[in-house]
């Protein structure tokens, strides 16, 4: 009785501890809970959206809250920017928001057990994206990183002069999003169209990078480590990567709260990802390995179980799908077709680049040719080049770049049937 008796007293004082900070005093009243009624804690949680999701102007966007406490709750309210949206009662926390603006907003939930006591949700922000028929269009475009600027650029795709072609751009000096003490200004590797063309996905060694386009905000990213080389989004929006050094595949959990130690697989020479939505795997390329994998779909504790097994000519460098057609290219000491039905390998081309990628079905082929013996003349590195060749025997160049990998900045639907991250 004696505790009841106390409970209830400490239940009363709700505009105490309603004046108090969200996240330290949801910790103190959750202790205090303990310490009256045992195992017993208070809390509100907001599930879904996952905090940094990300959505298109005029989304319905449904908010789902998890609460709980000993005594109940008469109702959870949401709020929005700090501004009142809607309540709800027992057993239906859920909301439905349609026509945010564009920009980022924060959501939090009250749970009330009564008219006095409630306890509050941390904070989910969630950004709301320009109308895709709204904004910049970029598809076409050639994307590339310049590793002596340490710079993304997005070019004009028809154009052979880039320093006058500059759609966009991208650096570390002037994103937001990035932690203070981390230097995401290392030299741009493998960069992806991802998410409708509204965001690009990119290694910026040691670390990936989520990057909204509209506002160059760093919506997500982790360090990769071990010289990484490839990335790519997969279907629940966590990220892999592959470092060669590392001799690793790693997995990033994107969402909201605690952020469990990234999965690693061993896997020797990692120089390429591509996730395949038909097949529902991910290819990986590494050494004399072309492997395609199983993933759980697990996204806090994420796995990959290895399917096919595939020997290809080392050392297997870049990997990307043929557009429209059940094919990889890879490159190695050669430009090669793999055949993904027959497991069979073609070359196109008798030279390794660093990168290839095609411009939509029977489009224009581009690649990266590392300036080997002659880079020093230009200051760069024997794998950097200014150029950007076509297998029509076209060039296109940026005076004073270091390009390692460079793709046209198109759809992938071999990758991503729709946007749905």
């Amino acid at each position: 009785m004696m505790r009841v008796f106390a409970y209830l007293i400490l239940l009363m004082s709700g505009m105490w501890f309603g004046m108090l900070s969200c996240s330290e005093n949801q910790l103190e009243f959750e202790d205090q809970i303990e310490d009256f009624v045992g195992d017993t804690v208070a809390y509100a949680i907001i599930t879904s959206p996952e905090n940094g999701a990300s959505f298109n102007e005029g989304d319905t966007i449904t908010v789902k809250v998890e609460a709980g406490h000993s005594l109940g709750y008469d109702s959870v309210s949401l709020w929005i920017d700090d501004i009142y949206h809607n309540t709800v009662l027992k057993d239906s926390y859920a909301f439905t928001i349609a026509d945010l603006s564009t920009g980022d907003h924060n959501l939090e939930a009250i749970a009330h057990v009564n008219a006095d006591s409630f306890i509050r949700s941390e904070k989910n922000t969630i950004h709301v994206n320009k109308s895709l028929s709204d904004s910049p269009s970029y598809n076409g475009s050639i994307i590339g990183g310049d590793q002596v600027t340490r710079t993304i650029y997005l070019f004009e795709g028809d154009k052979t002069d880039l320093n006058n072609s500059v759609l966009w751009s991208w650096n570390a000096s002037e994103a937001t999003g990035i932690d203070s003490g981390d230097d995401l200004a290392g030299g741009p590797v493998d960069i992806k169209w991802v998410m409708g063309g509204t965001h690009i996905l990119a290694i910026m060694s040691p670390y990936v990078a989520l990057i909204r386009i509209e506002n160059k905000h760093v919506v997500f990213y982790g360090k990769a480590a071990g010289n990484p080389h490839s990335c790519e989004l997969l279907p629940d929006g966590n990220i892999v990567t592959a470092s060669s050094d590392g001799k690793m595949l790693k997995i990033f959990y994107t969402g909201g709260g605690n952020k469990p130690t990234p999965y690693e697989y061993p896997f020797g020479g990692a120089h390429g990802v591509v996730w395949d939505h038909k097949r529902q795997v991910l290819w990986a390329i590494g050494g004399d390995k072309l492997w395609s994998f199983i993933y759980n779909f697990d996204r806090q504790n994420p796995s990959l179980t290895a399917k096919d097994k595939y020997v290809i000519e080392p050392s297997g460098h870049d990997l990307y799908p043929v557009p429209g057609e059940d094919k990889l290219y890879f490159t190695s000491k050669n430009l090669w077709v793999f055949d993904i039905a027959t497991g069979e390998q073609t070359v196109l081309l008798d030279k390794g680049p660093k990168s290839v990628s095609q411009n939509g079905p029977n489009g224009e082929i581009i690649y990266t040719q590392g300036m080997g013996g002659n880079a020093a003349e230009l200051g760069l590195k024997k794998w950097q080049t200014p150029h950007i060749k076509s297998l029509n025997g076209s060039t296109r160049t940026y005076e004073g770049a270091g390009f390692y990998k460079v793709r046209w900045f198109i759809p992938c639907p071999f990758s991503y049937k729709e946007w749905d991250h």
